[in-house]
């Protein structure tokens, strides 16, 4: 009996043991490398993104992510440049170096005042491209980092990691264009604004601009197609002074008008008049 009550804690200790082995082994050695840029960002505002992307990155725990001065000591250690590293071979070679199963790499561009976004995941045994992100995002650099945040999300098994087909893309454009998009609650930039590799189903939308009233609502992403969306927006109520001539204001927008009344010329030429005191400017 004692043999047997030994037996079952062994047993139940090698099971134990082999879960948390094949847990550690699910969780894969990553490494991202400083994106690159092409005329887009400095090479400061460049690493700042790499680090927003690879703390991201840390917090899916999805990953046991190389931290970067870990990995710029081994590198020097070997005496590896890792400036001008750009190539899926170059990702690669960075590592076997550092013995990780996956490699992180990228650009930022720029055309006009839209900025493209392109972050590959590559397996370092097979130099295969696992997966591919592309972003085109129109605004001020700030926005970058939300783009960061939605990639590395998915980098750990978002929309992207899905298999059959279960991802579609949005093409969202709006009147008037440079709005901010709210994405699921996320900022993902401005109008005109491209998302590829969305999970397909039902996404939250909220679309602001100045001047304007709040567009939001529930839309529809199908798989394997383009889902185009274009939100026309209201403008904000409120009434303007508009000055007619010399002699007429008025307020559009609302109910009333003010005609500037018993008109004369005083010694000067100058016309005067009276009327009502205007509500204040909205």
């Amino acid at each position: 009996m004692k043999w047997v009550r030994v037996l079952l804690i062994v047993a139940l200790m090698m099971s134990v043991f082999s879960i948390r082995v094949v847990t550690a082994d699910e969780k894969k050695n990553v490494a991202v490398l400083d994106l690159e840029t092409r005329g887009a960002t400095t090479a400061a505002e460049a690493k700042a993104l790499t680090d927003r992307l690879r703390s991201i990155l840390v917090r899916t725990n999805a990953f046991n992510v190389v931290d970067r001065g870990k990995m710029e000591a081994i590198l020097q250690e070997v005496g590896f440049q890792q400036s001008g590293c750009t190539s899926t071979e170059c990702a690669v070679e960075v590592g076997r170096i550092l013995n990780v199963k996956q490699m992180v790499s990228g650009s930022i561009g720029k055309i006009g005042s839209m900025y493209t976004i392109d972050i590959a995941a590559i397996d370092v045994e097979s130099s295969a491209i696992l997966k591919s992100f592309s972003r085109d995002y129109k605004g001020e650099i700030e926005g970058l980092i939300g783009i960061m945040s939605e990639i590395a999300n998915q980098l750990a098994g978002g929309s992207a990691g899905k298999q059959g087909g279960d991802i579609g893309s949005l093409l969202l454009t709006s009147n008037p264009e440079s709005a901010k998009v709210f994405l699921d609650n996320k900022p993902i930039g401005k109008t005109p604004l491209k998302v590829d590799e969305l999970e397909a189903g039902d996404h939250k939308l909220k679309v602001l601009a100045d001047g304007y009233k709040d567009s939001e609502g529930t839309i529809e992403v199908k798989k394997g197609v383009v889902n185009k969306y274009n939100i026309t927006m209201k403008k904000k109520g409120g009434k303007k002074w508009l000055l007619l001539g010399t002699t007429t204001v008025a307020v559009a927008g609302g109910t009333a008008a003010y005609v500037l009344l018993n008109q004369k010329k005083d010694d000067s030429g100058t016309q005067t008049g009276s009327f009502p005191a205007p509500p204040g400017r909205p």
